[in-house]
C-alpha cells in the first residue's frame, strides 16, 4: 500500500533587527558618539592653540624686524600729527591713533595695506580714505579660537579687529593707555629699546592674547584689538595687574558687547586714563603671550599674580621664577 506524505511549508525567517535591538543599536552609537565628540573637540582646540600660536611667533618676529629696521619697538600709539612727512618717522606726519599694528604692517607682508594707509592723510584712522582699508582682515593677528570679531571702534560698525595686544604695564590699571613712561615695553608715543629691556628679553611679556567681543554696540571702542580707533582707550593693549582670564571686567570706554561670559566688561565713560583690558582667551586654562624674545609661552590662569605683573614689567629688577 502506498503512503503519502503531504509536506506542509516551512515559514522562511526573515533575518533583521527587532525593534528592541534597533534601539539598543542606536543607544550604543550615541553613547559613542558622546564620548567620541569630547575628543574630537580637543584635538581641533590642540590645532587652532598651535595656529595661534604660530600667529603669536609672527607677531614678535615682526616686531623684532621693526626693531631691527628702526632700531627700536614701535609705539602703542599716537595722538596728535606732526609737521607733513612720511607717517611713523621722527618728524612727520602720523594719523591720530596711529598704532603699532600700523607700523608691523610690511612686516607681516601687508604692504598693499600698509601703502593705501600711507598715502591717506586724514587725521584720524577712524576716518581713512577709502574706509574700505579698515575691513582687510590680517589673519595673523586673529586667534582661531575667537568665534567672534569685527568692529573697528570709535563709532565704525565695520572693520577689522585683531585679538592681540601689546602688554602696556604690569601692575597698573589706572592710566596705563595715556603713560608716556609705562612699565610695560609699549605705551604712548614710546621708543623702546631692547637695551631697555633689563629685566631680559626672556623675563618680559612682549604682546599676548585678548577676546574679541562681538559688535552689539556700534559706539563700542577700547576693546583690546581695536586698532582702527581705539587706540587711546585701550585697544592696543593690555596690563598683567591681573592673571589671565580673570573675572575682573574689562574697562574700556564704551563695551561692545556685555554678555559674552568669557569677556566680562564694564564701560568707563570717560576721556582718558582710566581704560584697561586683560589677557583673555578662549584656551582652556590661559592665554598665550610672545616674549620679548619673540618666543611664545602659554601662561596659566593659575600663575601667581605678582609673579605675572613681573612679567609686565620691563625693567623692575624682580626676580622672576618658574611659571
Amino acid at each position: 500500500m502506498a503512503t503519502f506524505f503531504i509536506s506542509t511549508p516551512t515559514r522562511r525567517r526573515r533575518s533583521g533587527f527587532t525593534l528592541v535591538e534597533l534601539l539598543v543599536v542606536i543607544a550604543i552609537i550615541g553613547v559613542l558618539i558622546a564620548l567620541l565628540l569630547p575628543a574630537v573637540q580637543q584635538a581641533r582646540e590642540a590645532a587652532r592653540r598651535i595656529s595661534c600660536s604660530n600667529n603669536l611667533k609672527q607677531l614678535g618676529l615682526a616686531m623684532h624686524n621693526y626693531h631691527d629696521t628702526h632700531l627700536k619697538f614701535p609705539y602703542a600709539y599716537r595722538t596728535l600729527d606732526s609737521p607733513p612727512g612720511p607717517s611713523g618717522v621722527s618728524g612727520g606726519q602720523s594719523h591720530c591713533r596711529d598704532t603699532w599694528f600700523h607700523r608691523i604692517l610690511p612686516m607681516l607682508e601687508q604692504n598693499a595695506l600698509y601703502d593705501g594707509y600711507e598715502a591717506d592723510h586724514t587725521q584720524f584712522v577712524n576716518n581713512i580714505s577709502p574706509a574700505s582699508l579698515m575691513t582687510i582682515k590680517v589673519s595673523s593677528l586673529v586667534c582661531p579660537s575667537n568665534p567672534e570679531y569685527g568692529g573697528a571702534g570709535a563709532n565704525q560698525a565695520n572693520g577689522f579687529q585683531g585679538t592681540y595686544g601689546v602688554c602696556l604695564s604690569g601692575s597698573g590699571t589706572t592710566g596705563v593707555t595715556t603713560a608716556t613712561a609705562g612699565q610695560g615695553m609699549f605705551f604712548l608715543e614710546s621708543k623702546t629699546n631692547l637695551r631697555d629691556v633689563t629685566d631680559g628679553t626672556t623675563n618680559t611679556i612682549m604682546a599676548g592674547e585678548g577676546i574679541a567681543r562681538p559688535m552689539d554696540n556700534v559706539a563700542g571702542h577700547g576693546d583690546l584689538g581695536q586698532y582702527w580707533g581705539g587706540a587711546s582707550w585701550g585697544g592696543t593693549g593690555f596690563t598683567t595687574a591681573e592673571p589671565p582670564n580673570t573675572t575682573l571686567p574689562d574697562r574700556p570706554h564704551s563695551c561692545k558687547s556685555t554678555t559674552v561670559l568669557q569677556a566680562p566688561c564694564m564701560s568707563t565713560s570717560s576721556t582718558r586714563g582710566e581704560q584697561y583690558n586683560f589677557t583673555r582667551s578662549y584656551h582652556p586654562g590661559g592665554v598665550q603671550v610672545v616674549l620679548a624674545d619673540a618666543s611664545v609661552r602659554f601662561a596659566p590662569e593659575t600663575i601667581d599674580t605678582p609673579l605675572f605683573q613681573n612679567l609686565g614689567n620691563k625693567a623692575d629688577s624682580n626676580v622672576i621664577g618658574d611659571w
